[in-house]
């Protein structure tokens, strides 16, 4: 990802970077990271998540996780989801799971609720179909003021 220098917007969501094009293949993914707010980090990920790809998507939730509250991954720029993929989705919600972090996923892209919805993942997942849904859910619970 690259550098941004400070006042240039660094904390606004952007549309995935491309990262990596896998060895061997035309597979692309790519990744945008943003702090939305001080305990919510937002992770965009972009292009096809396979068996070569999955690795670095495992590791870019990692990553993104450290330090978060929340972690917001939103998959809809991903345009192909297979099982190696939503291994890794599964693996990162149990893992935030034990350790409390707050892990949510933005669906709304066809080939990720089809292949989380074939693979029998749709209960197991914390899925919204926006990211206004995460933060209109987050201010209705803060306390009133004054």
């Amino acid at each position: 990802m690259a550098a941004h220098p400070a006042g240039s917007g660094a904390d606004r969501p952007r549309r995935p970077e491309p990262d990596l094009v896998a060895p061997g293949s035309d597979a692309a993914v790519c990744f945008s990271e943003a702090r939305l707010r001080r305990d919510i980090t937002l992770l965009t990920v972009g292009g096809e998540i396979d068996l070569s790809t999955a690795p670095v998507l495992k590791e870019r939730l990692s990553s993104a996780a450290d330090g978060a509250g929340t972690l917001v991954v939103d998959l809809t720029p991903v345009t192909f989801l297979a099982a190696a993929g939503l291994r890794v989705l599964l693996d990162a919600q149990c893992a935030a799971d034990r350790s409390q972090l707050r892990l949510v996923w933005i669906t709304g892209a066809r080939p990720v609720d089809r292949a989380v919805e074939i693979g029998g993942a749709g209960e197991r997942l914390r899925r919204v179909s926006s990211l206004a849904t995460i933060l209109g859910h987050r201010e209705r619970r803060m306390p009133a003021t004054g």
